[in-house]
């Protein structure tokens, strides 16, 4: 479970690192004076990633045999919340600070809290 969601984020945070146009769009810095209707469907992409993430974390139980302690749906915007963070980092930094740089030693800050 750990190693799915673990590729899931890098699968984010890689393609908001090859796409920084779209960065720009997913972290709603080019979306200040747009329509609301673009922001609406950036939000639900985020809506469904999360509920992926959310559907891998259960899916611990069906697979391991028990879950976590903290609930699932935590979890699942804990993580989100750090992609998003990440992002944002780069979009803030004008591309200089890629979201996937360090990231094998942020993934152990992330993985110590689905104990």
């Amino acid at each position: 479970t750990t190693a799915r969601l673990r590729l899931i984020v890098l699968l984010l945070l890689g393609f908001g690192e090859r796409n920084p146009g779209l960065t720009r769009i997913l972290t709603g810095h080019a979306l200040m004076f747009e329509q609301d209707r673009l922001q609406g469907r950036i939000n639900q992409l985020f809506e469904r990633i999360e509920a992926q993430l959310r559907q891998v974390l259960r899916e611990k139980r069906m697979r391991e045999g028990e879950g976590y302690t903290t609930d699932e749906t935590l979890l699942a915007s804990q993580i989100l919340a750090f992609c998003e963070g990440m992002l944002s980092r780069f979009v803030r930094s004008e591309f200089k600070y890629r979201p996937t740089d360090d990231f094998d030693a942020r993934w152990p800050l992330i993985a110590a809290q689905l104990q």
